[in-house]
């Protein structure tokens, strides 16, 4: 019986099919797989591109009554950092304006800055740069990522002061230069050396404001 058993499972053996591998299938197989990874990075990579948006002609006030109330490059109490950008201060709920066309590059709220806007800008002569919007309220937002807006659309409103803010006010700072994903832009004070990269906003807006405005 042991006897017969082996040369049963050698026939079983023997009668088992071979495996050919086609080269041409491999390769199209392999071609396939290759189509497969690109087209998923190049759906990874599209996520972090910038969406097309206008050329600005022009800029606008953020907000209807731009009167500066704290100064580009204003000292902290403690003397250790800078304001990098202006002040206005509006009540509560005060409609904030895109000062020109471009995409929101961020929409979010900051500790101590409450809710913060940054939208990317190119100017006709090829000027890339940020309009930043800060102590807005982040539940009345008007805009989200990656959308595109309008020079003078509405994008959100003045938040009620808070325990560091004895009154509401704008934040507004213009940070020279494109977005970086993953880069974090949205500052309001920093230190001095930071000052050379950003426009003086109040210059920055005279310099480019539209006509009538």
């Amino acid at each position: 019986m042991p006897q017969d058993q082996d040369e049963a499972t050698l026939g079983s053996k023997q009668k088992l099919p071979t495996v050919r591998y086609d080269p041409r299938r491999v390769a199209v197989l392999l071609g396939v797989y290759a189509v497969l990874c690109a087209l998923c990075l190049f759906w990874a990579f599209r996520g972090q591109r910038p969406p097309q948006y206008p050329t600005a002609e022009c800029l606008v006030d953020p907000v209807s009554d731009y009167r500066v109330d704290r100064q580009f490059g204003t000292k902290s109490q403690d003397g250790s950092e800078v304001l990098l950008g202006e002040e206005v201060q509006l009540p509560a709920y005060t409609s904030v304006l895109a000062v020109a066309p471009g995409y929101v590059a961020y929409a979010g709220t900051v500790p101590g800055f409450q809710g913060v806007i940054v939208i990317e800008h190119r100017l006709g002569d090829g000027t890339v740069f940020r309009s930043i919007y800060g102590h807005l309220e982040p539940i009345a937002f008007l805009v989200r990522e990656r959308e595109v807006v309008s020079g003078g659309q509405e994008i959100g409103y003045l938040a009620e002061a808070d325990e560091e803010l004895e009154t509401s006010r704008l934040h507004f700072g213009l940070l020279k230069g494109p977005h970086v994903p993953g880069v974090w832009e949205a500052y309001g004070w920093g230190p001095e050396e930071l000052l050379a990269e950003y426009y003086e906003p109040s210059v920055f807006l005279a310099e480019h404001r539209c006509q009538g405005e």
